[in-house]
């Protein structure tokens, strides 16, 4: 319901506004309280006293605030919609004021919208061109685009501004392992981790040691990752690379472990059937291989299973799991 509001939303033309560089000290003051309850988490109190501000006169720079504000919260609050309706108002009225033009990039790239996203950061760039959100922002759909030569620029320009912003050393450590720089990648993630990078960069770390060769110390940074959150692909992951390298008791572990905090995991439990199959558990593996072939998420999951269920069945069609002798 919330993506048919956005786009119903999205069809209309913005409303025209009135701008005035009259000031009013206490319209002023409410866009300052606004900030407040805004910085608190108190998003109701800080749409109610935005609204309430942008109602009176105020300076170009002050109102502009007020609407960041005022959409800002809206989208705290669920209602994309009506954010995307203050932002398309408020960069109507200040087509280049960076703030606005990234925050309505963020809500178009928030909804799956990153042909609309992009023209708001360029936008945003041409208006200033050292914008560090818009630079890192700009340089992830490129990266996800697989444009890692034209995103790497983009997250070093954001390092140039805020040489210690996580996204940018993120982002800036998938681009450069995207080109194939493996060493920059390593030094830029781990320099990542130092200055307090989350999940993601340790992930994205594992993989680029990987790719270099050094498979124990990529195993190291995933077990390190699955101990900081409980992500099933960070764990699973994490049990894979340990089969893969021939550690099967402790990659199974980690799968026993994952499936008993998420017993619902049918992706868990089909690879732990595989690794209880060619341990001779066969009865154990068919479990797993059955939870995988009944559940719904997974259409391709659910098909495998079943196959694997039948796999060295002499008559295929004869039952679910005939074939595992």
């Amino acid at each position: 319901m919330k993506t048919l509001l956005f786009l119903a939303a999205l069809a209309l033309s913005p409303a025209e506004g009135q701008v005035t560089s009259l000031i009013n000290p206490l319209t002023v003051d409410r866009v300052g309280k606004a900030e407040t309850f805004f910085g608190r988490g108190q998003y109701s109190e800080a749409l109610d006293v935005a609204q309430a501000a942008l109602e009176g006169k105020l300076t170009w720079g002050r109102q502009a605030r007020a609407y960041w504000l005022l959409g800002k919260s809206h989208e705290a609050l669920g209602s994309l919609d009506k954010a995307l309706s203050v932002y398309q108002v408020a960069v109507k009225l200040y087509p280049r004021d960076p703030g606005l033009l990234v925050a309505l990039g963020d809500l178009f790239r928030k909804v799956g919208l990153d042909d609309r996203a992009m023209p708001q950061y360029q936008a945003a760039l041409k208006a200033d061109p050292d914008n560090a959100t818009a630079h890192t922002a700009l340089g992830g759909i490129l990266t996800e685009q697989g444009l890692f030569p034209a995103a790497t620029p983009h997250f070093k320009a954001a390092l140039s501004r805020k040489p210690k912003d996580l996204d940018a050393m993120l982002g800036l450590g998938r681009s450069l392992a995207g080109e194939g720089k493996l060493e920059e990648a390593e030094a830029t993630l781990g320099a990542g981790l130092k200055a307090g990078g989350d999940v993601d960069m340790r992930v994205g770390l594992a993989e680029v040691l990987k790719r270099r060769g050094k498979g124990p110390e990529a195993i190291e940074q995933l077990r390190l990752a699955s101990l900081e959150t409980k992500r099933a692909d960070v764990r699973l992951r994490y049990a894979a690379w340990l089969l893969s390298a021939g550690r099967v008791e402790e990659g199974a572990g980690v799968l026993r472990l994952h499936i008993q905090e998420a017993p619902e995991d049918a992706l868990a439990r089909y690879l732990l059937g595989l690794e209880e199959l060619r341990g001779g558990q066969k009865a154990f593996a068919l479990k797993g291989f059955q939870a995988a072939a009944d559940q719904d998420q997974s259409p391709f999951l659910r098909e495998i299973a079943r196959a694997t269920l039948n796999l060295s069945s002499p008559h295929p069609g004869r039952g679910q799991g005939e074939g595992i002798k």
